[in-house]
């Protein structure tokens, strides 16, 4: 898999939320959830008319001079089951896919092993993925279908652990065939600089 963007080191990143994350901020989580189960319906009326959102602010975004858009839509595993993103959400990303004129590189916090082979699927070009994937198992469910990006832990690893354990997680992640190494979700803000430098240095070298 070729990840769709110009090979310079420095890129603008902009970034939006999708319609399940902002079904979440507008119902609550818990009531959201429950929904899906007690009105499906609903959920599918809801998260169509929330549609335009991401995408009009991805293109307004673009239009500023953003490279990429990044897709934060946290229809994680530890809260829906696979069945859940396949038939609520899956359809809509593949959407955004063809809406916005630019790479896009979704983001699902937590455990998505069980749904990446469907996000492998959705025509988006990179899938951002966290530590409770293991690398390895998350490019065996990718396939080449999608390029992958990740999975540098952040509360264990870059937060507290040295340099040497940065770069070992690193060279797993190249060794799994990820294309482009990074921490897993939001840095912690007191993490070592020295263990951020430990992620670029080891995978230059």
């Amino acid at each position: 898999m070729t990840f769709a963007c110009p090979p310079t080191f420095s890129r603008t990143l902009g970034k939006v939320f999708g319609p399940w994350t902002l079904a979440y901020h507008l119902f609550g989580v818990e009531d959201f959830l429950v929904m899906t189960l007690d009105d499906p319906d609903e959920v599918h009326r809801i998260l169509r008319a929330l549609m335009p959102l991401p995408a009009l602010f991805a293109r307004a975004q673009l239009d500023a001079g953003a490279d990429l858009i990044t897709l934060a839509d946290h229809a994680t595993g530890d809260l829906v089951a696979p069945e859940m993103y396949r038939d609520f959400l899956w359809p809509l990303h593949r959407e955004l896919a063809k809406e916005i004129p630019g790479p896009v590189i979704l983001h699902i916090c937590g455990d998505t092993l069980d749904r990446i082979a469907w996000i492998s699927r959705s025509g988006l070009a990179c899938f951002h993925f966290e530590s409770k994937v293991p690398a390895a198992k998350a490019r065996w469910a990718a396939g080449d279908r999608i390029a992958l990006m990740g999975n540098v832990n952040n509360p264990a690893t870059l937060l507290y652990a040295t340099p040497d354990d940065v770069a070992a997680e690193v060279e797993d992640c190249l060794t799994a065939g990820i294309e482009i190494i990074a921490p897993e979700c939001a840095v912690p803000l007191t993490t070592p600089t020295e263990n951020l430098r430990a992620v670029v240095e080891a995978a230059r070298a």
